[in-house]
C-alpha cells in the first residue's frame, strides 16, 4: 500500500505545467536614432525577455549593449566614422530571438523631445539649427509641437521619418502654426504616410511645428508610435 500511494504522488506532479523563460519581444527601440560619434542610452519597447540579453547589429560601427539593473535598456555606441544610414537591431537571449528593430544613424545633432509639449504654450524651444528630434506619440490624440526662431524669407524643411522607414503604425501631420495656433503650412502624405513640409517664412519670429497623427491601418489597437523629426533652416 506505501508504494501505491507514492507512485499516485509522482504521477500528480508529473503533470504540473512548467513555466518557461520568454524570449525577447522587441517592437521599437527608443529613441530610434543617434549622430554618428555618440553614445545613447535606448529603451526597448515590447519586452526585452528573461535573463541576460544580447544584441546582434546588421552593420558594423554600432555596438549594443545591455545597461546593468536597467531591464529593457541598451547602451548604444555609434563609431564616429560609421555609415549613415538604417541600421536593424535584433535582441537575443538563451531562450530565442526578437524580429529586428530598425534604428538610424546620422550626422546631424539629435535631441530628444521633451513632454510636455502637447500645446502651443508648452512647445519645445529647439535652438539647434539643423538636428533631429527623437520624439513619440505616446497616447491616442498625442500632439508633439516644437517651437523654431526664423528670420524672413528662411526656409524651414521639417521632415517626419517614421512610417516608412521605422515602421511606426501613424499616418502623420504636419503644421506650421502661429503662436496665436492659426495654421500657415500643412503636409500629410508627402513620402508615403510620412510628412515633409517646405515653409518660408514671411516675417521674422517664432513659428510652431506641430505633429500628430493618424493610424496607419483603420482602427488598430493604438501602441506608442517613435519618430524622428527633422528640422533644417
Amino acid at each position: 500500500m506505501r508504494s501505491a500511494n507514492l507512485a499516485a504522488v509522482f504521477l500528480t506532479l508529473g503533470w504540473l505545467p512548467v513555466a518557461a523563460a520568454a524570449p525577447p519581444d522587441v517592437k521599437y527601440l527608443y529613441p530610434a536614432g543617434a549622430t554618428r560619434g555618440t553614445t545613447v542610452e535606448v529603451v526597448a519597447g515590447g519586452n526585452a525577455g528573461d535573463g541576460p540579453a544580447q544584441a546582434w547589429v546588421s552593420r558594423s560601427g554600432m555596438h549594443v549593449a545591455p545597461v546593468a539593473d536597467k531591464k529593457g535598456t541598451f547602451s548604444i555606441a555609434v563609431s564616429p566614422d560609421a555609415p549613415p544610414g538604417l541600421y536593424w537591431v535584433r535582441i537575443h537571449n538563451a531562450e530565442g530571438a526578437a524580429a529586428p528593430v530598425p534604428f538610424v544613424v546620422d550626422t546631424l545633432p539629435n535631441v530628444n523631445e521633451q513632454e510636455p509639449n502637447d500645446t502651443v504654450a508648452k512647445a519645445q524651444s529647439i535652438t539647434t539649427p539643423g538636428c533631429t528630434v527623437n520624439g513619440r506619440l505616446e497616447k491616442r490624440g498625442d500632439v508633439d509641437v516644437f517651437a523654431v526662431s526664423l528670420k524672413q524669407n528662411q526656409t524651414l524643411v521639417a521632415a517626419v521619418t517614421a512610417n516608412g522607414t521605422l515602421g511606426s503604425p501613424m499616418d502623420s501631420v504636419l503644421q506650421v502654426v502661429m503662436p496665436r495656433g492659426s495654421v500657415l503650412d500643412q503636409n500629410d502624405d508627402e513620402r508615403g504616410l510620412d510628412s515633409l513640409l517646405a515653409f518660408e517664412a514671411p516675417a521674422d519670429g517664432t513659428y510652431l511645428v506641430r505633429i500628430f497623427a493618424f493610424p496607419a491601418a483603420p482602427m488598430p489597437r493604438f501602441r506608442s508610435r517613435v519618430a524622428r523629426h527633422s528640422f533644417i533652416d
